[in-house]
């Protein structure tokens, strides 16, 4: 659980449950999105996970013709929104 308390654009409170930062005072909110992500980074997957995720590679594997290519994807982001 993550909890912010701010006044005038000041973050005056951070709690943190169940989990640590290195660092615990941040100019902005920006800068704490920055240290989550670089914690997320960090983050090591539990074997059932990985189970999880190889089982999805052999399956994306075996199915190489459903789905759409990254060039396709490319192409219709940017003719939708430029």
């Amino acid at each position: 659980m993550l909890s912010l308390i701010y006044t005038r654009n000041t973050m005056t409170t951070i709690t943190i449950k169940n989990g640590e930062l290195s660092r615990t005072e941040f100019e902005s909110l920006e800068d704490l999105q920055i240290e989550l992500a670089l914690q997320q980074e960090q983050f090591e997957l539990t074997n059932d996970h990985k189970q999880i995720l190889d089982e999805r590679l052999i399956q994306a594997d075996k199915n190489l013709d459903q789905g759409l290519s990254w060039q396709k994807v490319k192409a219709d982001l940017r003719r939708k929104h430029g």
